[in-house]
């Protein structure tokens, strides 16, 4: 379909994340709207404040963030109800963790994108977001910001951070009614059970049905976040750990908040080297011949870890998944959780090597990033979807609607 009147002028929202990735890739964004010839306004994170002054005197087609930009107005109402102009939001956690989602459910301005195309599913079925509103985009990273060719210098490394779940769950009992931490507890035994498979979501549902319980949807509503959200983050952390334990005993090098000694004695090999800013990370890690990767709650998306090793031409050694052996093919190296004691050590050592091998790997995976994966790409099909709503809403501002016909 030829596009008649396309988006012109752009307001991009830098949003915040640990360690600047997100505010990175906000800058990212903003140069390849720009290389797509659109009149672009990055809108940095400490000028929110005067956002209504920008947004007036720009006048933009559309604004767009990732994740979600926390700007409310008059009663409480997001920007873009309130000024009633279309947002885009790249989502690249899952939705429940980023926005008051109930509120903004029957919002016609709102544009989502999400990584995962299973939380689509969260969204329209649950929420009941309108279908035509939400889309699929895996994640993207900016591979500029990587050294592909730079001599690598050591064997294994990730970007993560290690911490002890316990420190979460023991302030559950002393802000939570026990029967809440019940719920929670039981999520948390389903999930180990399924080897980290099940999600959080589902995982409330299979709890509640398993324990007789029955929550209004008042209750559910006022209880869900915190449920998710604490047994989210609990279990990814307790996996991580069991995978500390099963590796640690292998050279690595860690990028990432130092985690306290007991967690440190789980890998007497490894190199904890402290937290880097996303730019920076992206230059030192591309120093590695292989970069690990443990599953986020994301299981059927690319975490930015495994971007990163692509484009930084290291081979990506990760926990086994449907869709990683789907979207990557042959670019990753994978292992089953349940065998990772065996079966991840061998495969860093037959990697480490077998020159061909890994030389043949990475080049694929290289190219499957490019091709896939870069946010000038991302910025295209960004436009493309916004381009297509903005043309159809020029077009019936200027377009009578039929008059019905009177006669018999």
């Amino acid at each position: 379909m030829k596009i008649l009147m396309p988006v012109k002028k752009i307001m991009l929202i830098e949003t915040e994340s640990d360690y600047g990735v997100v505010n990175s890739l906000s800058y990212s964004m903003a140069d390849a709207f720009e290389k797509q010839h659109r009149d672009v306004l990055l809108l940095g994170s400490d000028q929110a404040n005067h956002f209504e002054k920008y947004f007036l005197q720009f006048k933009p087609d559309f604004t767009f963030s990732f994740n979600v930009a926390p700007l409310f107005f008059g009663d409480n109402i997001p920007f873009f109800d309130f000024f009633q102009s279309p947002h885009f939001s790249y989502f690249l956690d899952h939705p429940i963790n980023l926005f008051p989602y109930y509120q903004i459910a029957q919002s016609k301005h709102l544009f989502i994108s999400c990584v995962d195309p299973n939380t689509i599913h969260f969204l329209t079925e649950k929420i009941k977001f309108d279908k035509e509103h939400v889309f699929w985009l895996p994640h993207c990273l900016d591979h500029l910001e990587f050294q592909p060719d730079i001599p690598k210098e050591f064997d294994v490394a990730i970007g993560a951070t290690f911490e002890d779940p316990k420190i979460i769950s023991n302030e559950w009992s002393k802000v939570l009614e026990p029967f809440i931490v019940q719920i929670m507890e039981k999520m948390i035994e389903f999930i180990v059970e399924s080897d980290y498979q099940l999600n959080a979501i589902d995982a409330l549902h299979y709890s509640l049905n398993n324990m007789g319980f029955s929550l209004s949807p008042q209750d559910l509503r006022e209880f869900e976040k915190v449920l998710y959200q604490q047994v989210d983050i609990f279990t990814r952390l307790k996996k991580k750990n069991e995978l500390l334990k099963i590796f640690g005993d292998f050279p690595v090098r860690c990028y990432g908040k130092i985690p306290p000694p007991h967690i440190k004695s789980l890998a007497p090999q490894w190199t904890f080297c402290g937290p880097l800013l996303s730019k920076d990370l992206n230059k030192e890690i591309s120093k590695s011949r292989i970069q690990l990767h443990f599953h986020h709650n994301l299981h059927h998306a690319a975490h930015e870890r495994v971007l990163r090793g692509l484009f930084s031409k290291s081979l990506v050694l990760g926990e086994w998944s449907m869709f990683f052996e789907d979207a990557f093919e042959d670019c990753l190296s994978l292992f089953h959780l349940s065998n990772a004691k065996s079966e991840g050590k061998e495969k860093i050592l037959e990697l480490l090597n077998n020159k061909p091998l890994f030389d043949e790997k990475v080049n694929l995976g290289y190219q499957k990033g490019l091709e896939n994966f870069t946010v000038e790409s991302r910025a295209e099909q960004i436009l493309e979807i916004m381009d297509y709503f903005h043309d159809q809403k020029e077009l019936e501002s200027i377009i009578p609607p039929a008059v019905p016909s009177t006669t018999l």
